[in-house]
Formats: structure tokens, sequence, C-alpha cells
């Protein structure tokens, strides 16, 4: 590598004319012909980018090779006529296809680079490349890089190298959106819905208001003192109460008010029978989510953080020693971390001592329940029968917020299927009826009157800050 021209670089931009000057300087010792020119304009990269560019060197401290792969892993996206150069015409008369690799997709035909590609580019300075492209090594262990074997016949050095869909939207948008798969088993939640349309009692609302000024404050509370020796980083909240009492809701509304991405983790895809599997899938998630602002949410946690068992045997010990790293690695999070669940009581001791906030949403009272009535079925559009009567089944029918929205799903269908636009109390009360049965719980038919006033919780909101 001739490194009078070729220097160290901090941005795409620089990374592209470090390209460009490689594949000259290349092409001109395989053609011998001095007077050689490759010279194409380099587009000018946005700012932004760059920036994500560099918080991506910082976070994996990328060597000037590894940053180079990326750089020619993302060519073919952004500045392919950089790479275009080896498809044509005289430079194949000229250089042997072996030389020089590359493969060609369909049905663009672009020129994607392999193995060999990065070979003929970078040569052998440096750590070898046949390392850097290990399961071992950063790029592909951070997933930014995947290596594509056509077949098993073809050598694994003629293999295309793409770069990660996650890694391709934060080098060209400044964001990074993780799919959904083995290696980050989890799934971005968002919510259309505001802090006015949680139903819940005031007492709880003090708790996430506490969460909330956690994460607006946290940055200047670890800039004073001694504070970031004492404390950690992280957060760790533990929401319990029965499905549909508004925990995930919480959870994606606290992510919405700070633009905080809130991935709900995928227990099906990381509890493992396997010893040792299970950390190794929590590891790619903390891994993937460490200093990127993000809440991670487990839902049902109960299933991954349960109570340990006596110690009977080899497979008992390494269960609890599991534990032990779980409790090790949420503490050692960096960003914010909600479990929820409606076993509270099988949860492991150990966790509940390392919540920084431990907060039931309990079932709704008779008052919040014709809030949440109220709530549910106002704007939807529909013209109330006279004898709809929100304030009777409020009052004698337990409900939650979850289950209200499956009555609204399950009346709107009758009410577009009748024709008329009407919602008739017999709608709302088939649809209850399933949500028991669903349950397993007793519907018993008993009339009333009795009124409550729903309460409002807006005022108390605003003024501390969840209301804008």
């Amino acid at each position: 590598m001739a490194q009078s021209v070729v220097q160290d670089f901090t941005s795409l931009e620089q990374g592209f004319e470090n390209l460009r000057l490689l594949i000259g300087e290349r092409l001109i010792l395989l053609v011998s012909q001095e007077d050689f020119s490759f010279n194409p304009p380099i587009r000018h990269v946005p700012e932004y980018q760059n920036e994500a560019f560099c918080r991506m060197i910082a976070q994996y401290d990328l060597s000037f090779e590894e940053k180079m792969v990326v750089v020619i892993a993302l060519a073919p996206y952004i500045h392919p006529i950089l790479l275009d150069v080896f498809t044509t015409t005289e430079l194949k008369v000229t250089i042997h296809a072996g030389s020089i690799g590359g493969f060609q997709k369909e049905p663009s035909r672009a020129f994607i680079p392999t193995i060999r590609t990065v070979l003929f580019l970078l040569g052998s300075q440096g750590k070898p490349m046949h390392e850097m492209f290990s399961q071992e090594e950063v790029l592909v262990k951070e997933n930014i890089i995947s290596i594509e074997r056509i077949t098993s016949i073809i050598p694994i050095i003629d293999s295309p190298i793409f770069l990660s869909e996650e890694y391709y939207c934060l080098l060209t948008t400044g964001k990074f959106e993780p799919r959904q798969d083995e290696n980050f088993p989890a799934k971005k939640i968002t919510t259309s819905q505001n802090w006015e349309d949680l139903v819940i009692r005031q007492e709880v609302l003090e708790q996430i208001i506490e969460i909330n000024d956690w994460i607006a404050f946290s940055e200047a509370i670890m800039n004073q003192g001694s504070i970031p020796n004492k404390i950690k980083k992280g957060y760790r909240a533990l929401f319990y109460g029965s499905s549909g009492t508004g925990k995930t809701m919480t959870a994606s509304l606290l992510g919405k008010s700070f633009r905080m991405p809130v991935y709900r983790i995928d227990l099906s895809m990381v509890v493992s029978k396997y010893i040792g599997e299970t950390e190794k899938n929590l590891e790619k998630i903390f891994t993937m989510a460490e200093s990127r602002g993000w809440v991670l949410f487990f839902d049902e946690a109960e299933a991954l953080f349960g109570k340990r068992g006596a110690t009977n045997d080899a497979h008992d010990r390494y269960a609890n020693q599991e534990i032990s790293y779980l409790l090790q690695r949420i503490e050692d999070f960096d960003g914010v971390i909600i479990l929820a669940t409606n076993k509270y009581h099988d949860l492991d001791d150990a966790f509940k001592r390392r919540f920084q906030a431990m907060i039931e949403f309990p079932d709704p009272n008779a008052q919040e329940r014709l809030l949440l009535w109220n709530k549910t079925f106002e704007g939807c559009g529909f013209e109330y029968a006279e004898d709809l009567d929100f304030e009777t089944l409020a009052t004698n029918k337990e409900a939650t917020g979850g289950m209200l929205i499956n009555v609204l799903r399950h009346a709107a269908i009758k009410v577009i299927k009748a024709g008329d636009n009407i919602l008739r109390q017999e709608y709302l009360i088939s649809g209850l009826k399933k949500e028991y049965n669903k349950e397993n719980k007793m519907w018993i038919d008993v009339p009333s009157v009795l009124r409550r006033a729903p309460i409002a919780l807006n005022a108390y909101a605003k003024q501390n800050g969840l209301l804008k």
C-alpha cells in the first residue's frame, strides 16, 4: 500500500477518496500503463452521515483496514462509479478476472466486491486479511458486514461482502434501525397515543414522572461531581400488573417523549434450553444496544428473570450462573431497561433489588374504567344508541384498557355489518363477554345505575412535564 497517497481517515468522503486512489494505483500496476487515468469525481457526503461514521469508528475502535472494508462494501450503493471501472471492456482484456475478484449481482449488474477484491486493493498490510473476515472479528461479529457464500465449491475468498441493512441505514441516513433476526431478536414498538390517553392513578403517575425526569436530566446528573463513581449510568424499572393495564403503553410513551427507540425483546428467540445459548442471545442484544440511547423492553419478563430453583445437578448450577450473568449485565447496561410482568411473585428477588423503580399497574377501579370506556370510543365516528350506558358497564364489570380495545374492534365489526353506524349497548356487552371468556372470568348480569365521576389526570401530568 502506498502510504504516500493513501492516508488514515475519519470521514466517508476521505474514505472514498482513499478508495479512488487505491483503485488507480492498483490498476496502473496491473495494466503497466503509467499514463492510465482513473479520476472519477467524489460525491459530497452530508455531514450527518460522517458523524454516524465517526460514532461507529469510536464505538468499535476500527483500524484503517477495517474502515476501508466498510467503505468498499458501501461503495456499490452510493458510489458505484468507483467500482464499475472493473467491469469495463478495456480492463477485461488486460486483467485476468481472478486478480480483482468481484461479483455482478442481478438485475443491476453492479460490481459487488468480494474478499478477493479487498485483498487486491489493500494488500497484506496490517492485520492479515483472512483474519479480518473471521466470525470473531469486529466487522462480522457486530454484523457490520456479511459474507455470502455463493456455493460450497467456490472458495470463500470469492464470496461477496455486503454492508448489513442496519449499517447501510446508519451510514446513509444517520439512523440505526436494526432488523429483527437471530442477531437482534427484538422489535421496535411505537404508539400513536399520548400521555393524556393513559388512564392511571396519581401515585402511579408520580413514579413514572421520576423515570421521565431521570431520562431528561441523566446527562447533567452524571456530570455532577463524584456521582459517576457512585451510581451507574443506566436505569432499570419493573412494571407489574394484569395484562392490559398500560405497561407497554407507558414504555412506548417514555420513548416517544424523548425520541428514544423502544425495542421489545422477543423472549421466544432469546430463551434456550441449551446451556449457554440464552446468555449468548442476550449478549447480542446488549452489545447492539450499548450507548445507542434505546429503551429495552422485556415483556413477560418472568420467563427470563424467574426464581432460581434448588441446585440439584450441574444443569441447575449453570442455570443459577446464568441468572447471575443476567443480573450483572442489566446492571452494567448504560441505557433504560424496563421489565414487565403480570406474575410479579415469580420474579427472582435478586432482580427486584436491582431496580430503581418498581411500579404496580393496578386494575382500574370504576372511575378509571368509566374514563377508559369514554376514551376508547370517543372520536370513532359512531352514533350512540339511546340505550348506550358506559357508566353501568364501568361500575359493574371489571375491565382493563387492553380488554376495551378488543371490545372496540368487536363493536366496530357489528356496527359496520349492521350498516346503520349506531353503536349499541348489546355490542359492548357481547364484546366484553368475549373478553371474560378468554380470561375464564364469570359473567354475572347485575343491572346497576351507580354512576361515578371520571377522574382527570391531565392537569397533574402537565404540571410535571408529561404533557407539553
